[in-house]
């Protein structure tokens, strides 16, 4: 990359190869977006496994759904690992997630941990929900007004 800059060779972001530039493993920013390795300009993530350039002039995309926090409620509706990986593609790219990804098993076991834990809150709730919850829900609530 830094010879063809050097030798003065032009570089057009239209080449094919768009990947974002990497150090230690971890994205490279410049004005708080990822570049591209090749050519150094900006790239944002397209599709999973892939990149793009951005036009000249657009600001990189901050509200993605590539970058959206991972839901409970998202993920009850997600069925298999690849609808997992197409909704939250940063999750097995080492570049974007830190160098830890989330492999399959990684992700039937976190869904059935969530399931789990979901199915004991739900338990919980009914419980403080129902008639006569005893000592510890009327110290929790306190006196009950009429």
């Amino acid at each position: 990359m830094a010879g063809e800059i050097v030798s003065g060779r032009a570089v057009s972001s239209t080449h094919g190869d768009v990947r974002p530039l990497l150090a230690r493993g971890r994205l490279v920013t410049v004005d708080g977006h990822p570049v591209c390795a090749v050519c150094g300009a900006a790239v944002a993530p397209a599709a999973a496994d892939r990149w793009a350039h951005l036009p000249r002039g657009r600001a990189f995309p901050r509200g993605s759904r590539w970058f959206a926090p991972v839901t409970w409620a998202e993920l009850r509706g997600l069925r298999s690992f690849s609808e997992f990986v197409a909704r939250y593609p940063w999750t097995v790219r080492p570049e974007l997630c830190g160098g830890v990804i989330t492999s399959e098993a990684d992700w039937r076991e976190g869904g059935r941990r969530l399931r789990g834990f979901s199915d004991l809150l739900t338990g919980i709730r009914r419980r403080r929900e129902g008639p006569g919850h005893g000592w510890l829900g009327a110290a929790i609530d306190g006196p009950h007004s009429t």
